[in-house]
Order: C-alpha cells, then sequence, then structure tokens
C-alpha cells in the first residue's frame, strides 16, 4: 500500500507536510519513520535511517532520514511511501500520497459565477484526504481499493455478488435438508428392523 520511488542510497528523505514524529526505529528488520500529520493523517517512510526522534516535531521538507537500500519491492534502492487516514481503532484509510504533491485544487463552480484564482499554495490538509466540496458534482461513495484512492463500487458487481451468496445460502440449506432426510430414514430403517416379526 502506497508507492516505490527510486533514488541513490543515502539520499535525503523529507517530511511530507508538518507533523509529528510518532516512530523512528527498526520494524523486523526495515528502518521506518511515520509521521502524524493534521485531521489523522500518518505517512510512513521505509527503508530510511532515522534523522528524527519519536515526539519531535518537523516542518513540511525537513529533512526526516536518509535512504537505504533493501526494501523488497525494488531491484535499486527505492523510498516505500504510505499514506493513511485512521479511522477507528481497526480501520484505516488508505491513500495515495502522491496526491499529497499537487499544488492546486479543482472546484466546480455554478455557471453564473466567475471562475476562481488558482490556488497555487499546498494544502496537506485537503489535497487527496478531504477533497473540497463540489457544488455542482454529486459525490459517489464506494469501497476504498487496497492500494489506495476509493473507487466506486460497481452495482452490478454487487449484484452478482449478492446472487452469488443466495445461492450458496440455497445450496447449504438444501444439503441440511438432504441431511435431515437421510437420517430420519436412517433412524426410521432402525426402528423397523427393531421391532419383532409377528
Amino acid at each position: 500500500r502506497g508507492v516505490d520511488l527510486g533514488g541513490p542510497p543515502d539520499a535525503p528523505v523529507l517530511a511530507a507536510a508538518d507533523a509529528t514524529v510518532v516512530f523512528a526505529g527498526t520494524v523486523v528488520t526495515r528502518q521506518v519513520v511515520s509521521l502524524s500529520h493534521a485531521n489523522g493523517l500518518r505517512t510512513a517512510y521505509e527503508p530510511v535511517k532515522p534523522l528524527v526522534t519519536r515526539g519531535q516535531r518537523v516542518a513540511r521538507g525537513t529533512p526526516i532520514g536518509t535512504l537505504r537500500p533493501g526494501h523488497g519491492g525494488c531491484p535499486t534502492p527505492c523510498l516505500h511511501w504510505g499514506a493513511h487516514r485512521t479511522l477507528t481503532s481497526h480501520l484505516r484509510h488508505y491513500l495515495d500520497p502522491l496526491d499529497l504533491l499537487r499544488t492546486t485544487r479543482v472546484r466546480l463552480l455554478p455557471l453564473d459565477q466567475s471562475q476562481p484564482r488558482a490556488n497555487t499554495q499546498p494544502d496537506f490538509r485537503t489535497h487527496g484526504f478531504t477533497h473540497p466540496r463540489l457544488p455542482v458534482a454529486r459525490t459517489v461513495e464506494g469501497r476504498v481499493a487496497a492500494g489506495g484512492r476509493g473507487k466506486p463500487e460497481n452495482p452490478a458487481g454487487r449484484e452478482a455478488r449478492t446472487a452469488g451468496r443466495r445461492r450458496r445460502r440455497k445450496a447449504k440449506a438444501a444439503e441440511r435438508q438432504g441431511s435431515r432426510k437421510a437420517r430420519q430414514s436412517t433412524g426410521k430403517a432402525t426402528e423397523d428392523s427393531a421391532q419383532p416379526e409377528q
């Protein structure tokens, strides 16, 4: 979950936005730095030799570590960069961290309003995470893909899954009914054989 960005060994790794360091150390065999940003957002960087410590405040662009070789997904040194928003203690919404690099926002306005000026200032709180409200567009909520961005669920796919579940339930019910009838007929045969002949 995240992106792999190639780079030379010992290249500086910078904080994507103002944050507090929540972890800087080794996880199993990987060196990791994890940052907590505004609105429950977190970014993680690995493999990175930390230049920061837990609890330290960092500003956007601050070097937080240096790139180390050894990420399993790359034949050459690369940074694995991930981002997520914590929704509950057991649920995370994984995001595309490249959205953090966007410097403009798109807004749809009614035709009778003048065109807004482009916002060229990065705003970490909104880019890629809490998209601005679109006054003339209808939002569609869907399941979140494991790799990052939320995608609307296909209604046809949902109907097919529901139909499949119904078929499986019916098959199990028929199987249980068949087993019950078989047990009843076996029990009846046993009763019949146990009665003395007259």
